[in-house]
């Protein structure tokens, strides 16, 4: 079966990060959204792949709506992965756990324990766009430096988040184009927690005061985690080296610049649009552009922020409208 732009995207980035060519993974799977649209598309992609699947079941509750979820998650979770043919481990907390950092590290305390069977294998989680926004807010509410944000990303050689690029909203648009089935935890409607608080509550009053500000708002913290983030790396493109070949022409080497990082590509734009005369640019803008240059279409023609953009295999050329 062909794959989907939403599998193309996870597979782009496993490919930039150098991990396509691994076969052996072990798959978090809580039976919720996001984590069954991650064993569904790893599935897909991975066809062959050695593909470990685990769950961890909280322990049980006095309260008899969350015991029941917990219990049918475990053996939905099981039964999808007997369905797909692939090995599945479980554990369960044996001491009441009353805190989400008590869940978190219970969780990777067991998926640890897993890993050391299966040395090979790179752990997966289904952290999805708005989980990283969460976190950040979290992290900076309790105090923390930048090497504490720097961690949650893609992949920090631990643990591997192939769906960080999508908000809740698009996977639940694919599981729905896919067909899949999952479970919706009780307790995430439970504002105790500070999370739940900080997403039913915070965050969901500025979505409606403010429409689209919370893409703004994680666009944002990207931007200063990719400025904080040290890279020895060599810059692939020289910003003073963009071939300028009139006042209201430039060009530059598209694969070079598919290489770089999210901040440098943004530096790259910025640059060259000011070396033909264009500053009146947005960051939203710069944002557009960025997306469709990295669609897999060889050649495309475009016009965003005063500027007609002509897109070959090889080289980006842009040229004043």
């Amino acid at each position: 079966m062909p794959w989907n732009d939403f599998e193309h995207s996870i597979w782009k980035q496993l490919k930039k990060h150098g991990l396509e060519d691994r076969e052996s993974f072990i798959l978090a799977v809580s039976g919720g959204l996001d984590s069954m649209v991650l064993l569904h598309a790893l599935k897909k992609l991975k066809p062959k792949a050695q593909l470990i699947v685990v769950h961890f079941h909280h322990g049980d509750s006095e309260i008899k709506e969350i015991q029941t979820y917990r219990d049918q998650a475990l053996s939905m979770v099981k039964a999808s992965a007997e369905a797909l043919s692939l090995p599945f481990y479980s554990g369960k907390s044996l001491e009441k756990l009353t805190s989400e950092d008590a869940f978190r590290q219970q969780r990777l305390k067991f998926f640890s324990q897993i890993k050391a069977d299966f040395s090979d294998a790179i752990l997966i989680t289904a952290h999805h766009k708005d989980d990283l926004l969460e976190t950040w807010l979290l992290k900076m509410i309790r105090g923390t430096g930048p090497e504490s944000l720097e961690n949650f990303k893609f992949w920090n050689g631990q643990i591997l988040r192939p769906l960080l690029n999508f908000t809740k909203a698009e996977l639940a648009e694919y599981a729905k184009t896919e067909g899949l089935t999952w479970l919706e935890d009780p307790t995430n409607q439970q504002n105790d927690y500070l999370r739940n608080w900080l997403r039913n509550e915070w965050l969901e009053s500025l979505a409606n005061k403010v429409p689209g500000s919370l893409g703004n708002l994680t666009s944002s913290l990207q931007r200063l985690v990719d400025e904080i983030q040290k890279d020895d790396e060599p810059i692939a493109i020289s910003y003073e080296s963009l071939k300028n070949n009139s006042q209201t022409k430039a060009c530059f080497d598209r694969t070079e610049f598919l290489q770089l990082s999210h901040s440098d590509q943004f530096k790259t734009l910025a640059t060259a649009l000011k070396g033909i005369g264009q500053r009146e640019f947005s960051q939203g803008q710069l944002e557009e552009i960025i997306k469709r240059l990295d669609k897999n279409q060889k050649d495309l023609i475009f016009s965003v922020a005063g500027v007609n953009w002509f897109i070959n295999a090889q080289q980006v050329m842009l040229e004043l409208s």
